[in-house]
This record gives structure tokens, C-alpha cells and sequence, in this order.
């Protein structure tokens, strides 16, 4: 999770330091251009958090659980614009209740809010159906096959590609998920090796779409296959590369810097692209790029931090009052 806020802070707020530089230069700007693909990691790893979520308590304890983890930073933060920007109660609205996502623009305020809350919704009922299956491979490849099928009717709105397109990242999430819990999944240098081969495949693809504009399969191709290989490869092979330095001094310090961005990783996520639509435009031409990058990523980590830990005690001051009501 961390590595995924850090993914997508690149790409939105990083400015390049090395364009000059041969060969650095060109990977730098390749690796913002891609940075993107987090989006898919957080998808993929709420599908496989989700069949651990659901076995504890009720349906209904399983929705109140995930409106309490996003329901203080979403509000904070469009609470924030609301005064900031000027905006109007009616935008407000809006953009808090998801409207402007179904109606307008998916990218109108934290897209990955309402595209979440729309899967959070349904699993449930998906992961019913998904248990009652024989064999959970070929459910998860008949669910996958319906999206592609929908995807190329054209009945869906353009913009609203950049979720649906993360559809399949999620349900492979899921299946990951329960191979996971019943240990399906023997990971074998072979293993390693197709998970390998799937990075590379994903970087080519990436080069194809979102350097030289290549379309693949279905509209907003750059939101689909490319992202999808590597949110799945990257995370087992990153994963991997921490456990097998995590007896070192290094590598431990390596595991607590990403465990510390992964904490807050949601409220990093709502607040990177405002605060750096803020600071950069003031910081650029004051300091150098590397000074620039530097205070934002900063600025945004201690204000996101800060967030979490509103949102936290929050909950626990809540949770504690109404223990004393009860009495």
C-alpha cells in the first residue's frame, strides 16, 4: 500500500530532476508516466483484503467498516476545498455523494472514492456466488469475459473507463484473496519466473500505450492491461524483495519507511493532488526541482499523516462515548 501512495504521488506531483541526463532521464519520465498503476495496486489488494474483511461479524458490520475508513478523510477534504475553492453547497453535494461521479466526470473529485464504495457494495453478493463455485478460476474467468463484453457494447460513458477498466484488477484481487486463505498456491521458481515475465510484458505494454498510443482491447487502454500486469507482478515481487532483506538492518528500515506511507495510505491519496496543485505552482522558480519535490512530498506526508490520526482518534473518542451512553 505504501508503495502504491508513493506510485501515484509520483505521478501526479513529482517534477523531473534528470530530463537532461541521457538514458536517466528517459526512465525517469517513463517511470511518471506509469506511476499511475498504484491506482491498480490499491484495487487489487482491497479485492484480496475484502474475503478476509467479510468473514469478520454481520453484512452490516462489513459495510459500517468500510464507510468508517473513509468517511472522516473524504469529508475533510472536500470540506477543505469547499472553504478554500469557493465552492458552492450544491458542488459540495455533489461531489461528496459520488453525483458527480455517476452524472458528470469520474475524475471530478477522488474518483477512487466512489469506483471503491461501487465494489464495496457489491462483493458481497459477488463473493457468494464465488464460494457456491466449483471451480473459482473459471468463475473469476466467466465474471472477467461478461466486463469484456459490456466494455465493447460502448454503452459506457468515456471518462467512466478509467474505473471500469480496473473492474478485472479488482476480481483478480479476489481470487488472490481466497487462493491466499486456502493456500491453493505453491510459489515456485517457476512461479517467480511467470511473475517476472509479466513485469516486463507490462512495462512493453506500457511503452506500446502510453508512448507511442497504441489501443489495446478496450477504450482508455492505458487504465487496463498494462497497469493489471504490473500491479500483480509488482506487488509478489516486491513483496519478496522485502522479505528476503528483511533480516537486514537495511532492509528493515526499507519494510518501516513503506509500512509508514502504507498506514495512510488512503489519506495520502486524498490530499497528494490538491496539496500539490498548491505548492508546487509557489515553490517552482524559488528553489531547485529536487528542493521542489522534496517539500511536497513532505508538506503532503505530514498533513496526511496528520489526517489519519484525526480520523483515528476520532473514531476512538466515538467509539468510547458511546460505551458511556450504553452504561
Amino acid at each position: 500500500m505504501g508503495l502504491a501512495a508513493l506510485c501515484i504521488v509520483i505521478f501526479h506531483e513529482w517534477q523531473p530532476v534528470a530530463g537532461a541526463v541521457p538514458v536517466v532521464g528517459i526512465f525517469e519520465s517513463f517511470g511518471k508516466k506509469i506511476g499511475f498503476f498504484g491506482v491498480d495496486i490499491f484495487f487489487m489488494l482491497s479485492g484480496l483484503g475484502l474475503t478476509y474483511a467479510i468473514r469478520k461479524g454481520g453484512l452490516l458490520s462489513f459495510y459500517w467498516r468500510r464507510i468508517k475508513r473513509l468517511l472522516i478523510p473524504v469529508l475533510a477534504v472536500g470540506l477543505l476545498r469547499f472553504f478554500m475553492e469557493d465552492w458552492t453547497l450544491t458542488r459540495l453535494w455533489q461531489d461528496l455523494s459520488g453525483y458527480s461521479f455517476y452524472t458528470k466526470d469520474i475524475y471530478a473529485f477522488l474518483w477512487f472514492v466512489p469506483a471503491i464504495c461501487i465494489l464495496y457494495l457489491l462483493f458481497p453478493f459477488y463473493y457468494k456466488l464465488f464460494e457456491r463455485a466449483g471451480d473459482k478460476i473459471a468463475f473469476t474467468t466467466g465474471a472477467l469475459a461478461l466486463w469484456f463484453w459490456i466494455s465493447l457494447l460502448g454503452v459506457i460513458r468515456y471518462d467512466a473507463y478509467g474505473f471500469t477498466n480496473r473492474i478485472p484488477i479488482f476480481l483478480i484481487g479476489i481470487l488472490i484473496g481466497w487462493m491466499t486463505q486456502h493456500k491453493t498456491v505453491v510459489f515456485k521458481k517457476s512461479t517467480w519466473g511467470c511473475l517476472g515475465f509479466l513485469l516486463v510484458f507490462g512495462l512493453y505494454l506500457s511503452y506500446l500505450v502510453g508512448v507511442k498510443g497504441a489501443y489495446l482491447i478496450v477504450p482508455a487502454s492505458n487504465c487496463f492491461l498494462p497497469p493489471l500486469l504490473l500491479a500483480v507482478s509488482v506487488s509478489f515481487l516486491f513483496a519478496k524483495l522485502l522479505d528476503r532483506i528483511s533480516a537486514t538492518r537495511i532492509g528493515k528500515g526499507i519494510i518501516r519507511f513503506f509500512s509508514f506511507f502504507g498506514l495512510f495510505s488512503l489519506e495520502f491519496y486524498c490530499l497528494q493532488e490538491w496539496l500539490g496543485s498548491l505548492l508546487i505552482p509557489t515553490l517552482q522558480g524559488r528553489m531547485s526541482v529536487i528542493w521542489v519535490n522534496l517539500l511536497t512530498l513532505s508538506a503532503i506526508t505530514v498533513a496526511s499523516f496528520a489526517l489519519y490520526l484525526i480520523q483515528k482518534y476520532f473514531w476512538q473518542a466515538a467509539e468510547w462515548g458511546l460505551k458511556k451512553c450504553r452504561r
